[in-house]
């Protein structure tokens, strides 16, 4: 049955009562989608909406990991798919080669402004805004939310104005329930690149966020459905917050995906041959990618939902502290200096206590690659030497938040628990102050205001009837298969 488009409705979200200084009290508000007849298997627990959080690098391929993930919901196997309707939710293209090896353009889906079409957009992040995607089988729905990637072409401030961007839009949401973070397998280095599009993402993450994060690979099926490398570099990377944050490497936190089933699909319904044996190939990609897409609901359903205020306040705090920073130098009262000081200590201090990580020299090292990458370009020297003045000012900017951030933790007190409480009553006193107190209380106005939810951004809502799925008790006719084709190339490649 394909998605059945129903209406585009505005972010669940409410704000009840005054601001309280900056961090905002939501409440759940959720609305209902219409029931579908035809009902799937039992995904969520309740009727409550799973809302997933999907991240990554630009380029990674989340708009196209999602178009893959609803067709494989909505069809057990290609065969099925093949003779089904696409179901195209957002637009995205690529190029693939015909019988006659001649390259032609595959469209999927519909323009939008949103996925980078009309900028002719290449190399930044396709997609340019949140989006959120909430399918419903019946009375059990899944919130897909789409974020522009990490790694912009555009430069580190677009990558900050971004994750500002996507904190902002989940702000709209009560509770997060899953967090994918979408990889490439089979990296064979840690790059500065890599590990500041990890590093940055966890950033912006509440510590009680770790147990809903999950690690999902695509183009899985050139690794045979393993993470191939990239699973030691990620194990080493993670390594580092073991003691602030573990995050969970295993079974129930890792997952495959194979979007060139998806894109084989949308070759076929615009016309592209392809041979029996070819569609042989894709066809158990399909069946491991519906078996991934059912574990990844499953699991994510079992976990225990997160407060996304927690990671919204956790943001808040840190940009209140950066322009705390900023004031410090201007002040003349050694009094009000003190107790200012006080307050950023304070903040530090629960920055330090409840993130995965706060600052890391991942971000320095990869803005340092990023300058020296400038120098070789090719192209006008003028733009050469602004690109790499602004790189340089973030890189010095940056360093400097990490000095004081440091300095802070070192002169607060870390005897207890330092909650939101805490942060508010420092903030009243803050704005008590007789010459400074006007000056700090629009600068936390600012802040407050850089947060609000996103109000012009939409759900995007569908129906659809997710089959049940063709399960076996082990994966071992998968292992056959792929033992089987690994041979036959083996023997047509050397033997013949």
């Amino acid at each position: 049955m394909p998605l059945n488009r129903l209406e585009t409705l505005p972010p669940t979200a409410h704000f009840d009562g005054p601001n309280m200084d900056g961090l905002l009290s939501l409440d759940p508000l959720d609305v209902p989608l219409e029931k579908n007849r035809h009902r799937g298997p039992p995904l969520t627990a309740s009727d409550d909406c799973l809302n997933v959080l999907l991240l990554g690098a630009t380029g990674v391929g989340k708009s196209t990991f999602i178009n893959a993930f609803i067709n494989y919901l909505t069809f057990d196997t290609l065969n099925n798919a093949l003779n089904g309707e696409m179901q195209n939710l957002i637009y995205s293209t690529f190029s693939t080669s015909t019988e006659d090896d001649e390259e032609t353009e595959i469209v999927v889906g519909v323009p939008d402004d949103r996925e980078g079409t009309s900028n002719g957009n290449r190399g930044g992040s396709d997609t340019q805004s949140c989006r959120a995607y909430t399918i419903s089988n019946g009375d059990r729905t899944v919130r897909l939310i789409d974020t522009p990637g990490i790694g912009d072409t555009r430069g580190f401030d677009q990558d900050v104005k971004n994750m500002k961007d996507v904190i902002s839009y989940i702000s709209n949401y009560m509770v997060l329930n899953g967090v994918c973070i979408l990889l490439k397998p089979n990296e064979e280095r840690l790059t500065p690149s890599l590990r500041y599009c990890i590093v940055e993402l966890l950033a912006h993450l509440h510590k009680d966020v770790a147990n809903n994060i999950t690690f999902c690979f695509t183009n899985a099926r050139s690794t045979m459905f393993h993470a191939g490398a990239t699973l030691n570099i990620l194990k080493a990377l993670l390594g580092e917050f073991q003691q602030t944050s573990p995050i969970e490497l295993s079974k129930d936190t890792i997952y495959y995906f194979d979007s060139e089933a998806f894109r084989f699909l949308a070759c076929v319904k615009n016309g592209i041959k392809f041979s029996n044996n070819e569609q042989q190939i894709y066809d158990s990609s399909w069946r491991q990618s519906t078996t991934e897409s059912i574990r990844l609901i499953n699991h994510i359903r079992s976990l225990s939902p997160h407060l996304i205020e927690k990671t919204v306040s956790l943001n808040k705090v840190r940009d209140m502290l950066t322009r705390i920073e900023m004031l410090l130098p201007s002040m003349s009262s050694v009094i009000e200096m003190e107790q200012t000081v006080n307050a950023a200590a304070l903040f530090a201090n629960f920055l330090a206590q409840h993130s995965i990580v706060v600052y890391h020299l991942g971000i320095e090292e990869y803005l340092e690659d990023q300058i020296k990458k400038t120098r070789t370009l090719p192209g006008a020297k003028h733009y050469r030497k602004q690109t790499i003045e602004s790189l340089e000012s973030s890189r010095e900017s940056y360093s400097h938040q990490v000095s004081m951030y440091k300095k802070r933790c070192r002169a607060g007190n870390k005897s207890g628990v330092i909650n939101v409480d805490d942060i508010r009553n420092m903030l009243h006193q803050l704005y008590a102050l007789k010459e400074n107190g006007k000056m700090l209380k629009e600068m936390m106005d600012e802040v407050v205001e850089g947060h609000r939810n996103v109000a012009n951004q939409e759900d995007v809502s569908y129906i659809v009837q997710i089959r049940p799925q063709r399960r076996t008790s082990d994966n071992r006719w998968q292992s056959l298969f792929w033992v089987w084709y690994i041979l036959r190339s083996i023997w047509s490649k050397y033997v013949k």
